[in-house]
Order: structure tokens, then C-alpha cells, then sequence
């Protein structure tokens, strides 16, 4: 069968493909009104597509679909004229239509004023097997594009941010531990490069003590959005101890959802704090033992003195 043929179509253009049986660009009108042509119309008018179909002369034989009203057209205004005389300053579109008709099937996107279509040429063909004209069928992509424009602002704000921040963060996968993304505080903290952590697991770095402690804590995460001030130990690649504070929350990024966690170092504080505890340890031991002498003191004391009295 030849690839031009209706089993071979892309997807938008096979649906027309079940109203027209032939998808001969020289009967297209004709099966319109032997399948039902007021209900087809209705269907077309409402779905956001813009249908041509050119016969070999690359006149319009057929101009339906809901999205001409976006670029300002009525259904039908488009029968009976000329691509080549209509866009002939734009040597690149003719280009296209001259390779569709030579049996060249196309799939682009193409900014339309403020619109972005998301087009599909597809040859047709005579019983003959000759090409008999193509079928374009547009879909209006435009919100979709600039929701994938935004998002990708989005994130380079969020990588920046990201990468500058004196917080050491990192980006795992939930379930495996793996590393995604860390930045340049982490890095520091941990002493080692991008290259040693990005792809591999939490556990291969020793960065949490157990699986159990990580798994209770993405538990949490998963249950009530995020997990605040969990307190844990580990052994940096470096081997170093670090006494840390860690923070996580869920995020959707590069079009996944992972795990971003916020670690604070705080092995100082706590080296502090036990030192602190340590010296009132001491202290505390001093004054008791220097309470206990001074009580022993009073008491040979108020002895003496009960003697010469």
C-alpha cells in the first residue's frame, strides 16, 4: 500500500479520513453531502481545526473548522482560490505545498499572527494512485506553547535561584534516592564535585543513615506535602561528620515531580552546644564539690566552737 495511503496518515488527518472514505481531493465536497452535510459542518465549526483540501492545482476545494474564526475567516471563504497566488511572497510555504504535492508528507508548526498551528500536510490520492491534491490540518497550539514557555521561565528563575542560594539543596528522585541537581553550597558542603553525586543514589554517599529514617521521612512528605527540621547525622565522601537540619517538599521540574530538600549544616552549632553542656557539666561538678567542702568547713567549725565553749 503507498504511504500516502489513509493507514499512514498522522493522527489529526485519519480523523477525517473516516468521513471521507476516498480522500480524493476531486470528491471531497461530494462525500461531504453524502455523509451528512449539515451535521459534518456543525462538528467542524466547533472543533478547533482549520481543514483545507487543495486539489492538484493547488486550488482550495475545502475550507472548514472552527479555528478560522482566529485568524479572522469564515468557513468556506478560502474554496476556489489559489495557494500559489495567495502566498507567493512566502517562498517557503510554497516550497512545502510543491513537495506535499510530489508526495512529500509534512509536520510543522507555524506562527500565524499571534497563533501558533500545529499543521499536518498529508498527500492523497486518486484510485490511480496518482496525486490527486493533500489535505492540511491545522490544530491551534497557541496556549499550549506559551504554557511551555512559561514553564521553562519558570524553571531557569528557579535554577538560578537554585544554584545561588547559601542553603545547601539538592534534587532526588522520591522513590530511589538519586540525585538530580545540586548546588554549589551543597557541593561545598560535602566537598566534592557535581560529577561524584549527580546520578547516583542518597545511600552510595552514605547521606542518610538508614533507608528507614529516608523512608519515613518521604512518607511524611507524601502525606502532609513536606517534612520540616528533621535532625540526622552522616559522613560526608570526604569523611567528614556533619550534624544537619533537613527540609523537603515535593516539586514538579523539568516536567517530572522530585524531591527538593533544604539542608542546613549545623555540625558548629552542635559541636557548641555539646561543648556548652560539657562545661556546665563541670561547672556543675565543681560547684557541688566546692558546696560539699564548704559544708564540711562549717561543720569542723561549729564543732570547735561547741568545744571551747
Amino acid at each position: 500500500m503507498h504511504e500516502g495511503s489513509p493507514q499512514h496518515m498522522p493522527a489529526a488527518s485519519r480523523l477525517l479520513s473516516g468521513h471521507f472514505p476516498q480522500l480524493s481531493a476531486s470528491d471531497l465536497v461530494q462525500n461531504i453531502a453524502e455523509i451528512d452535510q449539515r451535521l459534518l459542518r456543525k462538528i467542524l465549526l466547533h472543533a478547533p481545526l482549520i481543514i483545507w483540501a487543495v486539489d492538484r492545482n493547488g486550488i482550495v476545494t475545502l475550507s472548514e473548522g472552527g479555528g478560522l474564526k482566529k485568524l479572522g475567516y469564515e468557513p468556506g471563504v478560502w474554496v476556489g482560490r489559489s495557494i500559489f497566488q495567495e502566498f507567493a511572497a512566502d517562498q517557503e510555504l510554497i516550497s512545502l505545498f510543491k513537495r506535499t504535492l510530489n508526495g512529500e508528507a509534512s509536520h510543522l508548526e507555524r506562527n500565524f499572527g499571534s497563533l501558533v498551528l500545529d499543521v499536518e500536510y498529508t498527500p492523497l490520492y486518486n484510485e490511480q494512485n496518482e496525486i490527486d491534491g493533500f489535505i492540511s490540518v491545522a490544530t491551534d497550539v497557541t496556549e499550549k506553547i506559551v504554557s511551555q514557555e512559561e514553564l521553562r521561565l519558570s524553571e531557569e528563575r528557579f535554577s538560578k535561584i537554585f544554584q545561588v542560594n547559601p542553603i545547601a539543596m539538592c534534587i532526588t528522585e522520591i522513590d530511589t534516592g538519586k540525585f538530580i541537581e545540586a548546588n554549589e553550597s551543597l557541593l561545598s558542603a560535602l566537598q566534592c564535585s557535581r560529577e561524584e553525586i549527580i546520578g547516583k543514589n542518597v545511600f552510595d554517599i552514605g547521606f542518610w543513615p538508614t533507608k528507614a529514617e529516608r523512608q519515613a521521612m518521604v512518607d511524611k512528605v507524601k502525606q502532609e506535602g513536606t517534612a520540616r527540621d528533621l535532625f540526622f547525622d552522616f559522613v560526608s565522601p570526604g569523611g567528614n561528620r556533619l550534624c544537619t537540619v533537613l527540609s523537603a517538599v515535593q516539586i514538579y521540574f523539568r516536567g517530572e515531580t522530585f524531591l527538593l530538600s533544604c539542608i542546613k549544616d549545623v555540625t558548629r552549632e552542635h559541636d557548641a552546644l555539646e561543648e556548652l553542656e560539657t562545661l556546665n557539666d563541670h561547672l556543675e561538678t565543681r560547684v557541688n564539690s566546692r558546696t560539699a567542702e564548704l559544708q564540711n568547713a562549717h561543720a569542723i567549725l561549729n564543732e570547735e566552737y561547741k568545744k571551747r565553749n
